[in-house]
């Protein structure tokens, strides 16, 4: 009799502990998957905010690398250049979209290359006609 509840218990005890093990492999991933599906979330919001912090950083050190040159190069073309495309460089750097924000960079880099080429044909043009002038004098630097 003591030996059938022994069975008994005995086979009680191992159907629970299997009865666990069960419930614990089949559990435990499913909240692995949400506690992995809420920090992946949150891993790829801090790389959009890292992106456009970037990029928005990257625009601002372009903008102002821009109007350095314009003031050395009596750049005219190129400063409406710059009026047309930093704005567009910045809404896509808000946006955090690399792939936009490198197109328009290409697009801006051209076109500013041209607009100088132009400016500085436009500066020398100027320089020539007012050395044709015969009261011209150079400007003495002391």
């Amino acid at each position: 009799m003591f030996a059938d509840l022994y069975e008994d218990f005995k086979m009680k005890h191992i159907m629970a502990f299997v009865l666990l093990s069960f419930l614990c492999v089949f559990t435990l991933p499913v909240s692995a998957h949400k506690i992995d599906k809420e920090r992946l979330a949150e891993i790829k919001k801090e790389q959009i905010e890292r992106d456009i912090r970037y990029l928005c950083d990257r625009t601002e050190y372009l903008e102002n690398q821009v109007r350095k040159e314009n003031r050395a190069n009596h750049a005219q073309s190129a400063k409406r250049v710059d009026r047309d495309y930093l704005p567009k460089l910045k809404k896509a750097a808000r946006h955090g979209d690399f792939d936009l924000w490198n197109m328009i960079h290409q697009d801006y880099m051209s076109a500013r290359k041209s607009a100088l080429a132009n400016d500085k044909k436009a500066y020398e043009a100027k320089q020539a006609k007012k050395k044709e002038n015969p009261w011209y004098r150079e400007p003495v630097n002391h």
